[in-house]
């Protein structure tokens, strides 16, 4: 994986991986200005009464996602795409939006070698648009290099066991702007954090609904 590729959805993935071999660091806080945060924690609709979620507002697209409120939170611009990366545990959160941010570009995520069983495409509406959604399971791969935060800050290369994940994305766009969330988690991990996967999807908002 290069490029574009490596650089935006793999640093979500390798950073789940640097962590499950023990390798993995805090990933750094917010450093853009694309993205503040807004309002007070809330508890997750979750069974397990740990899980808070805090709002984030991208003020440049008038777009707000709850994230986990008690992990970091990676961001800024690679490639002309800006990403908001989050990780807990055996999961990631992320959001993506700039060009060509569509599930075929989250498809191209998990690529060969590795295989991924794709779930029917479904649609919903948000912020006044459709929006295209689906999942995946995505099976444990080979040892691979990609990036992952250092103790400074700075994506550096690391090199770990790919997990079999299983990963739900959905993808819509904002004036015209092309956003893409996706929710991931180690498939051994799934009853443990299943539970987050609806709050996250559902708390999507928009200043403006619609074109």
């Amino acid at each position: 994986m290069t490029g574009d590729r490596l650089q935006l959805g793999s640093w979500l993935l390798f950073a789940l991986l640097a962590s499950a071999c023990g390798r993995g660091r805090s990933a750094p806080e917010p450093v853009s200005g694309d993205a503040t945060q807004n309002g007070g924690q809330k508890v997750s609709p979750s069974a397990d009464d740990s899980v808070k979620w805090r709002q984030h507002r991208v003020e440049d697209l008038g777009l707000a996602v709850d994230l986990l409120a008690d992990a970091p939170i990676s961001q800024g611009v690679a490639g002309g795409i800006h990403y908001l990366i989050q990780k807990q545990g055996a999961l990631g959160l992320g959001v993506w939006w700039g060009p060509g941010r569509d599930l075929d570009a989250w498809h191209g995520f998990y690529g060969p070698p590795r295989k991924a069983s794709l779930g029917p495409t479904r649609t919903r509406t948000v912020c006044g648009v459709t929006a295209h959604g689906q999942s995946a399971e995505i099976e444990a791969g080979p040892d691979a290099v990609g990036l992952a935060p250092g103790d400074d800050g700075q994506l550096g290369h690391v090199q770990a066991t790919q997990p079999a994940l299983v990963s739900h994305a959905l993808a819509f766009e904002v004036d015209g702007t092309p956003v893409l969330l996706e929710w991931v988690v180690e498939r051994s991990a799934l009853d443990r954090w299943d539970e987050t996967r609806a709050p996250f999807f559902a708390s999507v908002s928009c200043d403006k609904a619609g074109p």
